[in-house]
């Protein structure tokens, strides 16, 4: 959505960081804060892309306590579910005890404190720059548990998310996901992605006896066997040399698994939760164990090929020898239990992909979409900067390339051109003609982060690029942000610097977004409003303060200065004539 207003304060904090963090030169950093101060100085909002209409329609969806607007599991399609059948469906999925523990105290300080003891304890682990980041004070806050509704799916169940951002342990298990990283992905199941799969099925002959099916593992990142996993890293960390140290750090960002839900708090006291950086490491690395200790040669696999939860399987017989497979594999581990889907007239799809046996026994492919998949993707109307609303359009091309062969490439193509003409963009087929790239310095340096507004903030980053300071820009404001928020948050304390002062004491401030209180505090306020400024002291603003100045004569022996009410107050700063 276009902002309302120019984050000035957001852009000017960000260009200062960009300047600090890459040692721009003091000359060359004046220049840069001038020129900045010139694209400010003229900024104007551009035209809203909302109307009236829809914003009040937002704003009454928000209002609307029955419902939930929800982004849905798969497909980018949006969910209008009931508040009660949502509510159901997460208490369905917290009564499972051999998973979830309700706890009556809030885990956040004693998990920061162990967190930032490990890492302190065990700082030869850490270069000096991930050690500073790791280490330093920040606000954390509590995991927080939400569902994504599986629309493609019977009854419509969710997939449990714990938001893990801003969490106590975040940080850390980002660090150990990357160490743990390399140890993936060197067993002949391992699929990198839909274009590496590709890659495979150019080998793949299918003879006429042989059967394609895929096996699904059930919710296998909560059905990870913790203690087991862990053992299983020990081992590879050891066949790797690397530091077992490192099992001190994963055990304490597994251990300190704990979330909210609807202000009470749960430990999550087996499995690995979704939203964690080191769930798809440890979801992987627990398959390919899982995938040493199993004997597929009584069933004939030809080929066993896996993504995470996803298998890709060709094999001798029919649906009574996969279903033999599938009691054989769901009796080796009561944790790991696997669902299948049988070829449908010589084709089934996996991932993204749509794989085709031809009558010469080579697989062909092409992209495959759910049927609940909308076509949805962002809006070429929507208030983003145009590099991200051209990445759309190149990545589904790349993709059609990638994926499809020759004889469902125009097909596809075809299909790309009718879905970005409904999603508002408009489609040439020709080539484009690129303009020479002006040259700017080539130095490595660290990029800025800042808000997007469309002809002002581009013009920064221009700026930015002569400084080989690239700019990452993010959206302003959201639609969803419009919405009731599907997670209640607790009110969060920070402190702003009062440089103003002596010794820059902290202004506090509770930020209560989102919070239980947020939205009936707005209501109240919006009651109590018409009852405030009906005094003669009474200020409404700058501008209002202004006109009174216009009245006012000042004697040879006044003097003006702000402490006791005595004529004037504005929002506790008081201005005394006397």
């Amino acid at each position: 959505m276009t902002p309302k207003r120019i984050p000035y304060e957001a852009v000017i904090c960000s260009v200062e960081e960009a300047i600090s963090r890459n040692k721009v030169p003091s000359r060359d950093a004046e220049v840069l804060r001038q020129d900045v101060a010139v694209i400010l100085r003229k900024a104007t909002l551009p035209k809203s892309n909302v109307t009236t209409e829809e914003r009040l329609a937002l704003k009454n969806l928000r209002a609307n306590e029955n419902i939930l607007v929800l982004k849905a599991d798969k497909g980018n399609a949006t969910v209008v579910m009931d508040s009660t059948d949502y509510d159901d469906k997460i208490r369905l999925l917290l009564n499972d005890t051999n998973v979830y523990k309700p706890v009556s105290y809030d885990p956040t300080a004693r998990v920061t404190r162990r967190i930032r003891a490990v890492i302190r304890d065990y700082r030869e682990l850490f270069q000096d720059d991930v050690f500073d980041r790791l280490h330093r004070p920040r606000i954390v806050q509590s995991p927080k548990l939400y569902g994504l509704p599986k629309v493609h799916k019977a009854n419509v169940p969710l997939r449990p998310i714990v938001s893990q951002i801003a969490s106590p342990t975040y940080d850390l298990a980002k660090h150990v996901a990357s160490v743990l990283q390399p140890l993936v992905g060197k067993t002949s199941s391992f699929v990198k992605d839909s274009r590496h799969f590709v890659d495979i099925l150019k080998d793949v002959k299918l003879e006429p006896d042989d059967i394609m099916v895929s096996f699904d593992v059930e919710s296998l990142f909560t059905n990870v066997p913790v203690k087991e996993c862990l053992e299983v890293v020990r081992t590879r960390l050891a066949d790797n040399e690397i530091l077992e140290s490192v099992m001190v750090l994963l055990r304490n960002c597994l251990e300190g698994s704990y979330f909210l839900y609807r202000q009470k708090h749960y430990l999550q006291i087996d499995g690995v939760a979704m939203g964690s950086p080191v769930a798809p490491v440890l979801a992987n690395i627990w398959m390919e164990h899982f995938e040493a200790n199993i004997d597929l040669q009584p069933w004939a696999v030809k080929l066993w090929k896996r993504y995470v939860d996803d298998v890709f399987c060709i094999m001798k017989g029919g649906k009574q020898e996969v279903e033999q497979l599938l009691q054989y594999l769901n009796s080796i581990h009561q944790k790991v239990k696997f669902t299948y889907e049988l070829e449908s007239d010589r084709s089934l799809p996996f991932l993204d992909i749509k794989v085709i046996g031809r009558m010469d026994g080579s697989l062909a492919h092409t992209v495959y979409r759910k049927p609940t998949h909308t076509d949805r993707y962002l809006n070429a109307q929507s208030h983003h900067h145009p590099r991200h609303l051209l990445s759309v359009v190149n990545s589904l091309k790349n993709r059609a390339h990638d994926l499809c062969d020759p004889e469902f490439l125009e097909s596809e193509m075809s299909h790309i051109q009718e879905v970005l003409r409904k999603n508002g963009y408009r489609v040439d087929c020709r080539q484009p003609r690129r303009k020479p790239a002006k040259k700017h310095p080539n130095v490595a340096r660290r990029p800025a982060f800042m808000p997007y507004v469309k002809g002002v903030t581009d013009k920064v980053g221009t700026i930015l690029k002569k400084y080989s300071i690239q700019t990452v820009y993010m959206p302003l404001s959201r639609v969803a942000g419009q919405l009731r928020p599907r997670i209640v948050q607790s009110p969060k304390l920070y402190g702003l610097p009062k440089v103003h002062k002596a010794n820059v004491p902290l202004r506090p401030i509770v930020s209560q977004i989102a919070s239980p209180t947020y939205d009936l505090a707005k209501h109240v306020a919006s009651v109590l409003q018409p009852l405030v400024g009906k005094t003669s002291s009474f200020v409404k603003d700058s501008r209002h303060f202004v006109d009174i100045l216009k009245d006012v004569k000042l004697e040879p022996d006044d003097i003006m200065h702000r402490s006791l009410v005595f004529n004037v107050h504005m929002s506790g700063e008081l201005f005394t004539r006397g």
